[in-house]
C-alpha cells in the first residue's frame, strides 16, 4: 500500500472579520473539498497542482486564490495496515497487520499501542476500548532491512475516534466526513508563509493589451497595472496591494458588479528583482551600471517597437510597478553607419518611443528618462582590426539600455 495521503490546512492567519467565506480546496486530481483544514487521499503517485480558493458566498465566485501548492507524490511503500477511522467502545477493534508489497523490508515482530496505555505484541485478536475521545494508534514494526542489512524498528501512526454510543453520533458523522482517509505519517503541507507575497485584485486577463481601452477597463483605467505573463503571454491587469485579502472585498464585489465576472484577488510573490533577468548587464567608462535589454528591435532606419519588443518590456515594467521609487533611463545607441547626426536623432526618437510604450502601462512619466546616444558609445569596434567590416560588433553595438538614476 502506499503512502498517498495528506493533511491540509491554512497557516496564514486572515482576517476575515465578520464576512462569511467558504475555503475551498482543489486536490488536482479532479476532486474538490469545502473545508479550513481536510484530508486528502490521492490514488496514485504523480505531480499535483493543489489550489486553495476562499470563495465568496455572495457572489458565488472564488474571491482569492489563497495558494497554489506543486504537491509531487512519490511511490513509498509500507506494510497494509487495515482498521478502521471510527469505533465504540462497545464494539470489537480489529488491527491487521500484513507484509503487502514492503520488498525491502522483511516483518519480524509489531506492537500496537491503542492509545490508552495498552500495549500488545502481534496481536490477532479484537480489542475493545474502555473510554471514548480521539485516540492515537500506534503500530511499530521491527524487521530486518535489506537496504540496510540490518534489524531496525519502524512506527506507522492513525487517529482513531471512539464513540460512548454504539449507533452512530452525530459528532462521529461530522469527523468521519471531514477525516475519511487510510493513510498513515500524514504530512502537513504548509500552503502559505505569510509576508513572502502580497494580494492585488485583477479584475481582467487579456491574450493582448487593452490598457487604453476605456470601454474594457472602464472607471478602473486610472488605477489599473498591466503586468505581463511571459509564462501564459498573457496580459494582467490588477489594482491595489494589502498584506490581507479581505481588504478588497468591497472591490472584488464592485468589479463584479461593474461586469468584470472573472475578477479574483490573487496573491502575487514579492520576489527580489534580478537585473540579469532583463538582459547583460555591463559598467561603461564612467562607472554607471546599464542593462542592455533582451531582443528589442525597431525597423531598419525606423522608431517604432515591434510586438516582441512590447513582450520584452514586459519584466521591466513589472519592476518599475513593484519599486514606485525608481527612476530609470532609456538609452538607445547605434551603430556608425550613416551619418552621426541621423543616428543621433533616431536614436532620441527610439528611446522616447520606448518610454512613451512604458508610461502607457501605468508607470508615471516622470520616473522615465529617453537618451539617444547614437553612434557615441559603442560597446565593441564596429570594424576588424584590419578595417574590414564587423557585423557582430554593429549588431551589438545596435542596442536600448537602461539604468537607475539617482532620486
Amino acid at each position: 500500500s502506499e503512502l498517498l495521503c495528506y493533511e491540509f490546512f491554512e497557516e496564514a492567519t486572515l482576517n476575515a472579520d465578520s464576512v462569511a467565506m467558504i475555503y475551498e480546496w482543489d486536490f488536482g486530481d479532479g476532486t474538490k473539498e469545502r473545508a479550513l483544514e481536510t484530508y486528502h487521499c490521492y490514488e496514485t503517485a504523480g505531480i499535483y497542482i493543489v489550489e486553495l480558493n476562499i470563495m465568496d458566498p455572495m457572489i458565488g465566485k472564488t474571491f482569492v486564490n489563497e495558494a497554489i501548492y506543486e504537491l509531487e507524490i512519490e511511490e513509498v511503500l509500507q506494510p497494509v495496515i487495515i482498521c478502521p477511522d471510527t469505533i465504540s467502545m462497545k464494539a470489537d477493534f480489529l488491527v491487521k497487520v500484513e507484509q503487502g508489497k514492503w520488498e525491502k523490508f522483511q516483518i519480524g515482530n509489531y506492537y500496537i499501542d491503542y492509545g490508552d496505555s495498552v500495549i500488545i505484541k502481534n496481536e490477532k485478536n479484537t480489542y475493545s476500548y474502555k473510554s471514548d475521545g480521539f485516540k492515537e494508534l500506534k503500530i511499530l514494526i521491527s524487521g530486518y532491512d535489506k537496504s540496510s542489512e540490518s534489524i531496525v524498528t519502524k512506527c506507522f501512526y492513525k487517529n482513531v475516534f471512539v464513540t460512548s454510543e454504539v449507533t452512530s453520533l452525530a459528532v462521529q458523522d461530522k469527523f468521519l466526513e471531514e477525516l475519511n482517509y487510510e493513510g498513515f505519517n500524514s504530512d502537513k503541507i504548509n500552503e502559505h508563509v505569510p509576508g513572502e507575497a502580497y494580494y492585488s485584485l485583477e479584475i481582467l486577463n487579456s491574450p493582448s493589451s487593452v490598457l487604453n481601452d476605456t470601454n474594457q477597463l472602464k472607471e478602473f483605467t486610472s488605477r489599473v497595472i498591466e503586468i505581463f505573463d511571459s509564462s501564459s503571454s498573457t496580459y494582467s491587469y490588477v489594482l491595489g496591494k494589502t498584506n490581507n485579502p479581505f481588504d478588497m472585498i468591497d472591490e472584488f464585489r464592485a468589479a463584479h458588479k461593474a461586469g468584470f465576472i472573472n475578477a479574483i484577488v490573487k496573491s502575487i510573490k514579492n520576489e527580489s528583482f534580478g537585473f540579469e533577468g532583463l538582459g547583460m548587464v555591463y559598467d561603461n567608462e564612467s562607472g554607471e551600471v546599464n542593462i542592455v535589454l533582451n531582443n528589442i528591435h525597431f525597423e531598419f532606419n525606423g522608431y517604432q517597437l515591434d510586438e516582441k519588443s512590447k513582450v520584452e518590456l514586459g519584466t521591466l515594467i513589472q519592476y518599475l510597478s513593484t519599486n514606485t521609487n525608481v527612476r530609470i533611463e532609456i538609452g538607445a545607441h547605434t551603430d556608425d553607419v550613416g551619418n552621426n547626426r541621423y543616428n543621433l536623432k533616431l536614436s532620441q526618437k527610439r528611446a522616447t518611443n520606448v518610454i512613451n510604450y512604458i508610461s502607457l502601462q501605468g508607470i508615471e512619466m516622470t520616473r522615465l528618462k529617453a537618451k539617444g546616444y547614437g553612434e557615441s558609445q559603442p560597446l565593441v569596434p564596429n570594424n576588424l582590426p584590419d578595417g574590414s567590416d564587423h557585423p557582430e560588433g554593429r549588431a551589438k553595438n545596435r542596442r536600448v539600455t537602461f539604468k537607475i538614476l539617482s532620486n
